[in-house]
């Protein structure tokens, strides 16, 4: 099974979720919405992945 992990900047963690998830066998994507180098200026567009993984 797989589970996308949406995070918001690149110093957020899945924490505990993504623990949870790895322990009930998930494999976890995740992706970044703000890159670091947009870190202190965030006004960033974002397309989600589609279900299939597509862009």
């Amino acid at each position: 099974m797989r589970a996308l992990v949406v995070r918001r900047d690149h110093v957020t963690e899945p924490g505990p979720v993504g623990a949870r998830l790895r322990e009930r066998g998930y494999d976890l994507t995740v992706i970044t919405v703000v890159s670091e180098h947009r870190h202190r200026a965030p006004g960033v567009t974002f397309d989600f992945p589609g279900a299939d993984g597509s862009a």
